[in-house]
């Protein structure tokens, strides 16, 4: 019954198996931790040329009618 559960639990069955999933966890935690932070500042950076590239699309569509108005 027990391991049925810690199998359940941790997915592996194997007692040595289970103690070393939990002897990395922590480092698990911080790589994941890192890896969060990598790609929120990938996002917010993307996020900001995303508008960048919103910008100068409307720049460039008020300046073709600019254009096409003076002729």
């Amino acid at each position: 019954m027990a391991a049925s559960v810690i199998k359940e639990t941790t997915g592996v069955s194997d007692a040595n198996d289970v103690i070393h999933k939990f002897a990395t966890q922590a480092e698990t935690i911080e790589n994941l931790k890192e890896l969060k932070s990598q790609h929120e500042k990938k996002l917010l950076m993307l996020t900001d040329k995303r508008q960048q590239v919103k910008d100068d699309l409307e720049k460039m569509k008020l300046e073709g009618l600019e254009a096409l108005t003076r002729k």
